[in-house]
């Protein structure tokens, strides 16, 4: 059986084209530095372009800037382009929204933008196979009528520009990340 990385970078390599400047969202958990991992493993020999995203939803404080922090420094020591960004929390929006809501939608909007600035036709999210069965089961007891999880590809439109929405971590277990 394929050790944990092995897996990610087939996955990865399946949905990245050589040769692509790929936006990595990095949160500093787990999940994320796994995949920010695996993706360096296999950077040069699929002439990738990585650039990491951190954003700093500044809800967990010290611990939030601690997250920076380790991405920065990893970002720092492997020698990979990085940019970080931060939440000012807009009342309006959580009011509108919920607190989860707006900052899902600041987190977003900060990764299509930088996604644009830097040229990223990619961008690769640390979602797994917990995630997805957490948005089926919400789904399901929302009624919304949809048994649909999370996708490994879609795209996001910003000021006209495509930019592909990748997940190679959504055949991977969180327990797996974990172990």
């Amino acid at each position: 059986m394929a050790s944990l990385l092995e897996q990610i970078e087939t996955e990865a390599v399946a949905l990245f084209p050589k040769r692509s400047s790929i936006l990595v969202a990095v949160s500093g958990g787990l999940d994320s530095m796994a995949l920010l991992f695996a993706l360096n493993q296999v950077v040069s020999r699929n002439r990738w372009q990585l650039t990491v995203a951190h954003f700093n939803h500044k809800l967990r404080g010290y611990a939030s800037n601690a997250d920076q922090r380790l991405v920065e420094s990893f970002a720092e020591q492997h020698k990979i382009n990085h940019i970080s960004g931060a939440w000012s929390k807009d009342s309006k929006a959580i009011k509108e929204h919920g607190l989860e809501m707006a900052a899902r939608e600041a987190r977003y909007d900060f990764l299509k933008t930088e996604a644009q600035v830097r040229r990223c036709k990619f961008l690769a999210t640390a979602h797994h196979a917990d995630d997805h069965v957490e948005t089926v089961l919400m789904n399901l007891f929302r009624g919304s009528g949809r048994l649909t999880g999370i996708r490994r590809e879609s795209k996001i439109v910003s000021n006209g520009v495509s930019i592909e929405l990748l997940r190679p971590l959504l055949s991977v277990w969180r327990s797996d990340i974990d172990s």
